[in-house]
């Protein structure tokens, strides 16, 4: 559960860094 919960937190966070500033 932790490793899944940060694999989410790090896809979530990289995907609104990269639509915020492609």
């Amino acid at each position: 559960m932790c490793a899944l919960f940060t694999v989410v937190t790090a896809t979530y966070f990289t995907a609104t860094k990269n639509y915020n500033h492609p």
